[in-house]
């Protein structure tokens, strides 16, 4: 075959089959030279099916990706801890490295043809590949089992995904804004003995009943902090009532910590928001005034909880900084709190705090013995500390 340099022709839809796209081609070709004796029609599959709608650059990609993940696997040494029962081999797995205990993550291979799963580690909820590291093992262990692969080949969905479940599609699309809720949908299962299974009066309320398809939220995601959290804890609510009934089976396990990752965040940017009511009485007290970019950023901080702020020099980092540890301070939201600084700009960040805040401030210095009683003495107000004391003093 011809190598070529970059095919164009986007996996979906297509006009003719899968198998004549010069991408899937040139896939099949690749996975065969880096993945050795995978399927390289399956990773191919996988590979245009996470790709729809994008060119031979982000396919390229996407393969380069996912070798990468089964490089790591090789280099951690992962292996598979625990399998589900059953000749099939579908179903929930655990990973774990030579003479270690498992890792604390679930994974599921719901199915082989096409390729579907799911795992409760940060890579799969952030990768958008629908695969892991975790996954390229389990897929190796079974691939090493060629009876119990041809069952899983021909099996389609394991009879762990056949219930009534909670999903969610890893694969974020290529347009629009990518809100990872929106892709929570609920799966109503196959029906037991010819009865279809009953539905949830929680799950009525989120989603729109379909026909075929998983049930989508109705109205999609909502953008409303309260409204959004609200659906947030009730998924997370049913997901834990399942878990106690002994019925979690079937349900993403990505799902719980992306549930939990959102349920922080919101509840901190409610908080914010609380927070930034009164912030402008507070911000009056400065001894200087803030310019209105600066006055942004402190906001900002303390809608989100957490802010990387990334102005360049000269504008006003330490400013913004300084403001709103005052405004918290002010409001009584914070007694304590820990500024880590490079050494040569302590004195630089107290001279600045003096110029704009009234809150207490103590610079960390001395003998070991020396600020162990700073630590101690100070139990209201602000310490500024270096990166290097910080280190050595964390057992003080």
């Amino acid at each position: 075959m011809t190598r070529m340099n970059s095919p164009t022709i986007s996996p979906h839809p297509h006009t003719h089959p899968i198998e004549d796209l010069e991408a899937f081609q040139e896939l099949r070709s690749r996975v065969s030279g880096n993945l050795g004796g995978w399927p390289a029609e399956m990773v191919a599959r996988h590979v245009l099916s996470v790709t729809t709608g994008a060119d031979w650059p982000v396919q390229k990609a996407a393969l380069d990706a996912i070798v990468r993940r089964f490089s790591f696997s090789r280099r951690d040494g992962l292996k598979v801890a625990s399998r589900p029962r059953g000749r099939i081999g579908l179903g929930y797995y655990e990973t774990r490295r030579h003479g270690e205990e498992p890792r604390p993550y679930r994974t599921l291979l719901a199915a082989v043809t096409p390729l579907v799963g799911s795992c409760s580690c940060k890579d799969f909820q952030k990768g958008g590949l629908g695969l892991c590291k975790h996954l390229l093992v389990v897929l190796e262990d079974m691939l090493r089992k060629p009876s119990k692969w041809q069952r899983a080949t021909a099996a389609g969905l394991g009879p762990a995904t056949r219930s009534a479940r909670l999903l969610w599609d890893p694969v974020r699309p290529f347009t629009g804004p990518g809100d990872w809720l929106e892709r929570v949908a609920w799966s109503p299962g196959m029906p037991n003995n010819g009865i279809d299974q009953d539905v949830p009066e929680a799950v009525e309320r989120w989603f729109q009943p379909t026909t075929n398809e998983p049930w989508a939220l109705r109205d999609g995601a909502p953008q409303t902090l309260p409204l959004r959290l609200q659906l947030v804890k009730g998924l997370r609510l049913y997901l834990r009532q399942q878990d106690s009934n002994g019925s979690m089976v079937g349900h993403d396990p990505a799902l719980h910590p992306l549930l939990e990752a959102e349920e922080e965040q919101l509840t901190r940017e409610l908080v914010g928001a609380e927070l930034t009511l009164g912030m402008n009485t507070k911000v009056d007290t400065l001894k200087r005034r803030l310019y209105p970019y600066q006055h942004e950023g402190v906001t900002k901080f303390l809608e989100k909880g957490r802010l990387l702020l990334a102005d360049d020099m000269g504008l006003g980092k330490t400013i913004q900084a300084i403001a709103a540890c005052h405004v918290l301070w002010h409001k009584g939201e914070v007694k304590r709190g820990l500024l880590v600084v490079p050494a040569p700009l302590k004195s630089q960040w107290a001279r600045e705090w003096a110029l704009f805040s009234d809150a207490p401030l103590q610079i960390v210095e001395g003998s070991p013995s020396q600020r162990r009683e700073i630590y101690r003495e100070q139990s209201e107000g602000f310490l500024i500390a270096n990166y290097e004391q910080v280190l050595r003093d964390l057992p003080l």
